[in-house]
């Protein structure tokens, strides 16, 4: 199925005079015109309808299926993936396995939601605890991982039983209209899961106010995720919000590991990731070897086109991306930061690899999320100075601890809510993602996952 296809199924069901162009991040070549639905509520009802309509070895039977689907039908998604995305085909193709991991280990959690028994503390009483889906979901994901976070969210609702109502982001609508597809062809009731393509702070509203829609689960912003829960009136929340990473290079830090692994935290997905390294935080003996690795492997990137099989990255996903960080990079120059790698070069939305050096807490960088190919690295004169200015921001999602014996040390004394020791990968489906403070609360992946999608109801019952 192409976007083409895609475009032409979804605008004969939903007429508007509100349009949405979609254009390739690359070249801005326009890719499909979507018409706005604002049939946001009459979704939510049929959803409704679904509830308590799936055992649970057929919402695993479903999802299993799903997941074989997305496997055979590689090729297609993930070239829609790099055509409204920009990332990288190879990138592209690993995000698709990715959601097919997701869905498969979603598929098996939903044979396995227990409820309990509780002891017999007196003869006459019967105490159960059940666990049940908490209802209709409003799902809201992002666009740097456009079909992931989908199969994030979604697989793990259905395992849970729960209905739900889908908006992509609009700069990525169609990977979220290719695996509504796949869900349906896997045998999930038309209407279970439906994707609307609306205006983002309608589509909100309906969300928050409607009583129907029992959970909402945002990925995106801290400031649309501030905005979500004033709104959402004692709803179930799931945030995953910004992020504003560091990376500690402490004073035994083995430079082969960090060799292998470092860079690969910044610039997967040209550093449009929420738990992509913000800043590089080294032991001052250390400096000189990480700078090396990190100005190294910045000449390496290749940026281009995603169809490009020399391309490691590709665009930021607007212009106004680029112009964020540019604006980011000008501060930290003015106030004393260095750049290492050279002039900064951009041209339509790509940029090169930008190294920065001397960065401090004065800079707009080392406080805000950068979401872009742009290493900053700060100096420590200790290893405890690395970890307070690890902690000294107020985002708390993801950290990465380089060390040879101090990692688990380090790692409890981090303020955020996943920590990679040597490692920079934490995306993992058998574990819970998620963050604290600004950075967001709930979690996503593991038995976590699917328990924020259920209730828990006591019955006590005098026999």
């Amino acid at each position: 199925m192409t976007i083409g296809d895609l475009v032409r199924k979804w605008n004969e069901s939903n007429s508007s005079e509100k349009r949405l162009d979609v254009f390739n991040p690359s070249n801005q070549e326009l890719l499909g015109t979507l018409n706005l639905t604002d049939k946001i509520e009459l979704a939510v009802k049929t959803a409704k309808t679904h509830l308590n309509t799936l055992t649970p070895p057929k919402r695993a039977e479903i999802l299993g299926k799903a997941s074989l689907l997305l496997r055979e039908k590689i090729e297609e998604i993930s070239r829609i993936i790099t055509l409204e995305n920009g990332k990288p085909l190879k990138e592209a193709k690993g995000e698709v396995f990715y959601c097919a991991e997701y869905l498969e280990w979603y598929g098996e959690e939903a044979k396995r939601i227990y409820g309990e028994i509780l002891p017999e503390w007196d003869p006459k009483l019967d105490l159960k605890v059940y666990l049940e889906p908490i209802g209709v979901v409003g799902v809201i994901t992002p666009w740097n991982f456009p079909l992931s976070m989908l199969g994030r969210k979604v697989g793990a609702a259905i395992a849970a039983g729960c209905p739900c109502v889908a908006k992509p982001a609009p700069e990525t609508p169609f990977s979220a209209l290719f695996f509504e597809e796949i869900l349906k062809e896997a045998g999930l009731p038309d209407g279970y899961f439906k994707v609307i393509i609306s205006d983002a702070e309608i589509t909100g509203d309906v969300f928050c106010k409607n009583k129907i829609v029992r959970k909402i689960s945002f990925t995106g912003s801290t400031e649309v995720g501030r905005i979500l829960s004033s709104k959402a009136d004692l709803k179930k929340l799931t945030m995953e919000l910004g992020g504003n990473a560091p990376a500690l290079v402490l004073s035994d830090c083995e430079m082969s590991v960090f060799k292998e692994c470092g860079a690969f935290g910044k610039f997967r997905n040209a550093g449009q990731a929420c738990t992509a390294i913000n800043r590089y935080i080294v032991e001052e003996t250390r400096a000189k070897e990480a700078t090396e690795i990190l100005l190294e492997a910045s000449k390496n990137i290749k940026v281009g086109d995603g169809f490009n099989a020399d391309s490691t990255i590709g665009p930021l996903i607007t212009e106004e991306s680029l112009n964020r960080i540019i604006a980011l990079i000008e501060d930290a120059t003015s106030k004393g930061a260095k750049i290492l790698s050279g002039e900064v070069k951009h041209h339509g939305q790509f940029l090169e690899p930008v190294v920065l050096d001397g960065v401090t807490p004065s800079m707009r960088i080392f406080n805000e999320e950068i979401f872009g190919p742009v290493v900053s690295i700060i100096r420590a004169k200790s290893d405890e100075e690395v970890l307070t200015l690890a902690n000294q921001t107020d985002y708390g999602l993801a950290a990465y601890v380089f060390s040879k014996h101090q990692g688990q040390k380090f790692a409890k004394r981090l303020d955020f809510g996943m920590v990679g020791i040597n490692m920079v990968y934490l995306a993992l489906v058998q574990a819970p993602f998620g963050g604290i403070k600004n950075s967001g609360f709930g979690r996503e992946g593991g038995r976590e996952g699917v328990r924020e999608f259920l209730k828990i109801k006591y019955v006590g019952e005098v026999s």
